[in-house]
């Protein structure tokens, strides 16, 4: 009995200074160090009161797509709209904006003034489909329904908007305001002025049809109506016979009919799904991408691995279930996986 009591403590013993070389042994082991998490500051998206934006619903989608990939990155989100992007991009609180239109040239002015004679790094995301709202909205022409119109081209449409380029336009005499029949209709129709409704000409839709329509034009024709909001442009047209509307496709009724547009390349094309998804239809939305980049035109690795992501085959088929927006077809995508390099 004494025997195994004597064991027992030898070993009891033996435990008890193993602890602190085993402690010691441990404490020399090798930390893992964790990979740094890497944030994205995204700006654009719409406001703080529009939290049912489908914009900012699509690109969290994207972000959770992304996030699966690389679960060491976050995200935060800037929700400034379309007018302030760039300026969050210049001042460095921003990495990447989002915008549902083209920037314009107030915008890059100021860009350039803070970032001298550099451009911000641009390339296109999606389209606005025929289920989009909002900025992200095709562009359309509209008549009253019981017009005989049925298509219109950029040419035709640069001149009734654009003050700078009037069919009846020289250099020493205004633009006069133009006739239906101008537009190659008959009799009733060939004696009567054109009315013209849309956008107040310092809104986001107004500045994507001066650079799709007009040439970057800043002089609209005294004849525009300038009205609130595109559900206004569909009412007036309708109430008026003689009236052609600059609206979107979202807020088109039966009471108005929306006019076929072609450009140099061809058409006319309709705001199909179709037309708008290849970049046919002429006055179609992109959403963008703009980013700060350097001198020599080198992005953030950070950045440019999150765009090569969103221009990638699993992305873009994220955009298509979403059902609002459309991705981009493949020619087009080439293209802006070719600005990436």
């Amino acid at each position: 009995m004494r025997e195994g009591s004597s064991l027992q403590r030898r070993w009891t013993l033996i435990a008890v200074l193993a602890v602190p070389a085993f402690v010691h042994a441990s404490a020399q082991q090798p930390t893992v160090e964790l990979q740094p998490r890497a944030e994205l500051r995204i700006w654009g998206l719409g406001s703080d009161t529009l939290r049912d934006s489908a914009l900012l619903q699509v690109i969290m989608k994207l972000e959770a797509g992304y996030q699966r990939l690389r679960p060491d990155v976050t995200f935060t989100h800037h929700r400034s709209g379309d007018d302030s992007a760039l300026g969050g991009l210049y001042t460095g609180q921003g990495d990447v904006a989002f915008m549902e239109r083209e920037p314009s040239y107030i915008e890059l002015d100021g860009y350039q003034q803070v970032i001298t004679g550099l451009k911000p790094f641009d390339i296109g995301l999606m389209r606005g489909g025929i289920k989009a709202s909002r900025h992200s909205s095709p562009l359309v022409i509209v008549a009253n329904r019981n017009n005989p119109i049925k298509q219109i081209t950029l040419v035709q449409l640069n001149a009734l908007f654009n003050a700078t380029a009037g069919l009846n336009a020289t250099a020493e005499r205004k633009p006069q305001p133009q006739s239906w029949g101008l537009l190659g209709l008959p009799a009733p129709w060939v004696t009567h002025l054109v009315s013209l409704y849309g956008f107040a000409i310092d809104s986001a839709e107004a500045q994507t049809f001066s650079t799709v329509a007009m040439s970057n034009s800043r002089r609209w024709v005294c004849e525009y109506h300038e009205l609130e909001d595109a559900g206004k442009v569909v009412a007036a047209v309708q109430l008026d016979r003689y009236a052609m509307g600059l609206t979107t496709l979202d807020a088109v009724t039966a009471d108005v009919k929306v006019v076929a547009v072609s450009d140099a390349g061809g058409g006319p094309y309709l705001p199909t799904s179709q037309t708008l998804g290849s970049g046919a239809y002429p006055l179609g939305r992109t959403v963008r991408i703009l980013v700060r980049s350097s001198k020599e035109g080198r992005l953030e690795v950070k950045v440019r691995e999150f765009l090569g992501y969103l221009l990638s085959p699993e992305a873009q088929a994220i955009i298509a279930e979403d059902g609002r927006y459309l991705p981009l077809e493949q020619q087009t995508l080439a293209a802006e996986k070719d600005g990436l390099q």
